[in-house]
């Protein structure tokens, strides 16, 4: 692709911005007890098993918690040094949380770790003495698990009696999946299991995507003995702080249902992007490009807000004037402030996603510099996220006009593009296909069935069957070039 080339369209699922989608169909599930930890550790279900925070557990600022719709949202953050925990005592003999192993279940939490020391808990209703019986969430990180050092794979087990390091012996069900979830970045971990008393009745989810798993040693060995047990559901150890946590978790949830993966599906799809309210649906630095972007806060009150940067391949884009691939504004009330991604080496290209609270704004500033010559600017408003269709009107009578596509989302995705000429006569159709968070960039004539757009003046639509899109344009006549906005719908 032409390094002029710098616009893109970003296909994003349906979001909710009220009190998070992601939490309504959480309780519309009817969880028999839901834990968001938005700042305090109290249950959202009408059955009010608060918890207490135990060792000194905080909460991040606000906007800091897991992409669940709430753009001012929080994780409680935990220490293994402290050995933190959340205790939640009026569950420990509460007739709801007697699941023993022939009773179907579900628990989710959200997870957000870096931690390749410690075989951690996340949740769990587990004794920590005598037969350590009941049902948890964990990170295997070698130590006394079965997972390569600092692995970081995720866990479930169910246990009547305990098994020895490596999962030796014991009485308990126990799978983990071969995914890492201690990357640094947020995970949305589900276990369902259906009460047949077997290993295979176990399926691990990780983004909303059902988990390849291995037993966790001899975890297919319950034999029907029980795993009840009267101590209280604990959030980041076991009761009184065994296998205690480091990092952030959110979102903790028990059911006494297996959810089925339509569910779990619904409930990913509540997330996926959810926390993004804007897009800026292209950035370019380097081969003489850099991206300037700039928030203003019109509130009364400071705010914060993550902004990030993906890829062409839809993996996390560092940034090297930033050395990392996403980063934190933090703004005064009425204050503004602008991250600067300058020219450096070779064209790189991407998007940037920002999850702006109310009340904030922002555009971007493309600028190009080839060599000695004279520079060029534009700017471009940032986007939405909640369009299927977008179009742009184009004029390649006497200038050129590029496109860039970025998917969002966990499967591929097929664009259906539509060209029209000044009297809406359709001069050219074809498909993109996108990887899952994938981009592609190229001259809107250099699209398969689009080359009579070429010497037109009109427009081009474009369709997603699934998701939502964004759309930009640039028009080009030489080095100059201007950004052109689209009607969305």
């Amino acid at each position: 692709m032409k390094s002029r080339l710098i616009l893109a369209m970003a296909l994003l699922p349906s979001v909710s911005f009220a009190q998070s989608g992601f939490t309504a169909d959480v309780l519309a599930l009817n969880p028999l007890g839901f834990w968001p930890l938005n700042g305090n550790a109290n249950d959202a279900t009408t059955y009010a098993n608060n918890g207490v925070l135990m060792n000194g557990v905080t909460f991040t600022g606000s906007g800091l918690g897991p992409p669940v719709g709430d753009p001012t949202n929080q994780a409680a953050v935990f220490q293994v040094t402290q050995d933190q925990y959340i205790s939640v005592p009026s569950t420990a003999s509460s007739p709801l949380f007697a699941l023993d192993w022939y009773h179907p279940l579900t628990m989710m939490i959200w997870v957000k770790t870096g931690n390749t020391t410690n075989t951690m808990i996340f949740f769990a209703k587990e004794a920590n003495s005598g037969n350590y019986s009941g049902p948890y969430l964990a990170m295997d990180n070698g130590p006394g698990g079965v997972a390569p050092q600092g692995s970081g794979r995720f866990a479930f087990l169910l246990q009547a009696t305990p098994s020895a390091a490596g999962g030796v012996g014991g009485n308990f069900l126990g799978v983990e999946a071969q995914v890492s979830v201690n990357d640094g970045k947020w995970h949305f971990l589900v276990a369902t299991y259906d009460g047949s008393g077997q290993a295979t009745g176990i399926q691990l989810y990780v983004d909303g995507v059902a988990a390849s798993t291995i037993l966790f040693g001899n975890g297919n060995s319950l034999n029907g003995l029980t795993t009840l047990n009267d101590v209280p559901v604990a959030i980041g150890s076991r009761d009184m702080g065994g296998d205690s946590y480091d990092g952030l978790l959110a979102d903790a949830a028990i059911f006494g249902t297996a959810l089925s993966a339509a569910q779990v599906q619904q409930l990913e799809n509540d997330t996926v992007s959810s926390q993004v309210t804007n897009v800026l649906p292209q950035l370019a630095f380097g081969g003489g490009w850099a991206t300037s972007l700039y928030f203003t806060n019109l509130n009364g009150t400071p705010v914060s807000f993550s902004v990030n940067f993906v890829a062409q391949d839809g993996t996390p884009l560092s940034i090297p004037a930033l050395s990392s691939s996403s980063t934190t504004v933090n703004l005064a009330a009425l204050g503004s402030a602008a991250i600067q991604i300058p020219n450096a080496g070779s064209l790189t290209q991407g998007y940037v996603t920002a999850s702006l609270p109310s009340g904030v704004t922002g555009y971007g500033v493309f600028s190009y510099q080839p060599g000695a010559a004279a520079g060029q600017q534009a700017v471009v408003l940032l986007s939405g996220v909640t369009a299927t269709i977008s179009t742009l009107i184009f004029d390649e009578t006497s200038y050129t006009t590029g496109i860039a596509i970025v998917g969002l989302g966990s499967t591929a995705t097929t664009v259906n593009v539509t060209a029209y000429n000044s009297v809406g006569g359709i001069i050219g159709t074809g498909t993109i296909q996108l990887a899952a968070n994938g981009q592609t960039a190229v001259l809107l004539r250099d699209i398969p069935g689009l080359s009579g757009v070429v010497g037109q003046l009109g427009s081009v639509d474009f369709t997603v069957t699934s998701g939502n899109v964004a759309a930009l344009g640039i028009r080009y006549n030489g080095q100059a070039f201007t950004s052109i906005p689209t009607s969305d719908r």
